[in-house]
């Protein structure tokens, strides 16, 4: 329930700002596994005892969450020891998860088929989602290949790092990552590193990610972000790489345009992005959903830069289009989670950040 609700939280379409809100502090924690039986489910993945493949691994987890948990080990290479983490499935939770998915689908169409209306809401779509989403989390090698690919996208950056994937001791239910030596992002303003400064790097990396490589981290949160580096040079570490939106070149194209049309306050070519961007669930009226987002845009595009509020225009506009029967793709829908995410943790370490307005030189 607690990884439906952070789904159902990438929603706004679905679902009002308020409750978002607080789905959106959901903490996915849980009593750990017994180290038996995590040493077990270990050994078993990897084919050997864990004193073979690790030089040192701490009973007591880092973190305990409800479909994996993390614990701090020292790796044997042939290069010599290496300091990782290591992420272990908790045995039997695919089983439990896949039961789970049968009645949520169930469920779903018994909706659609009992509430006609519901079906410009798609709950069969949104527990699609929802089954995709958390299926690729049961499989470690996704996130591992995930890890592998946001490293060749940020390769030589001097602002950003991901943890490197040791394959030797990984595979689907176990992950075997190199540690990050950081600081959560309190810790690092309590520390006296420049909270500006990192604001806009962390910016800086996610329109990256949506704009120029159309593969972003779904899921930014303050927990998957750590602070490396010295402080007049800082660099961000993210980690917890399952969850990531991915957009096709075509559907790139088209959010791009949605920001140049914000960037230039054309609301008759934001409206006709948005369109591009969803699929008709029933005859538009076109004119009265350019007057619609022109009243939204209005709201927000007549400030200065700085006092714009970007996830609130996304959300309210995603809003207006569900109203006029457009479906919004999932990976957009992301997109507007992830900058919502990191506009939050931003004005967190920069109360004067300007999202926008960071954003602005990459669409003029």
């Amino acid at each position: 329930f607690v990884k439906l609700g952070q789904i159902a939280s990438t929603r706004p379409d679905l679902l009002p700002a308020d409750l978002i809100a607080e789905l959106k502090k959901l903490q996915d924690e849980v009593p750990p596994v017994p180290f038996d039986q995590l040493r077990e489910a270990v050994e078993a993945a990897l084919g050997a005892p864990i004193s073979e493949i690790y030089e040192r691994f701490d009973e007591v987890p880092l973190a305990a969450a409800s479909i994996a948990q993390v614990h701090r080990a020292v790796l044997k290479t042939p290069e010599g020891p290496k300091d990782v983490v290591v992420k272990v499935q908790r045995p039997g939770i695919a089983r439990t998860i896949n039961g789970d998915l049968e009645l949520l689908h169930g469920l779903a169409a018994l909706i659609e088929r009992a509430i006609p209306e519901s079906k410009i809401y798609s709950p069969t779509g949104l527990v699609e989602q929802f089954d995709r989403a958390i299926t690729s989390e049961l499989d470690f090698t996704i996130e591992a290949e995930n890890a592998r690919r946001f490293a060749r996208n940020f390769e030589g950056s001097k602002i950003c790092r991901y943890p490197h994937v040791y394959k030797e001791a990984s595979n689907k239910t176990v992950l075997t990552l190199e540690f990050l030596p950081g600081m959560k992002i309190n810790d690092a303003l309590d520390n006296g590193y420049p909270g500006p400064l990192l604001a806009k790097r962390s910016v800086a990396i996610v329109i990256q990610q949506i704009f120029e490589d159309g593969f972003f981290h779904a899921d930014p949160h303050p927990g998957n972000v750590l602070v490396l580096g010295d402080k007049s040079d800082p660099v961000i570490g993210l980690i917890d790489l399952g969850m990531v939106g991915r957009l096709s070149p075509e559907l790139r194209e088209k959010t791009v345009d949605l920001m140049i049309a914000a960037v230039r306050e054309d609301y008759t070519a934001l409206a006709d992005a948005m369109y591009a961007i969803g699929t008709p669930t029933r005859k538009v009226d076109i004119r009265a959903f350019r007057a619609r987002v022109a009243e939204l845009g209005s709201k927000y595009l007549g400030r200065p830069l700085k006092e714009i509020d970007l996830s609130a225009m996304i959300r309210d506009i995603v809003r207006g289009a569900t109203e006029f029967g457009l479906e919004i793709p999932p990976d957009f829908l992301l997109v507007g989670k992830a900058l919502m995410t990191i506009e939050s943790i931003g004005k967190q370490m920069d109360p004067d950040l300007d999202v926008f307005g960071e954003a602005k030189p990459h669409f003029v």
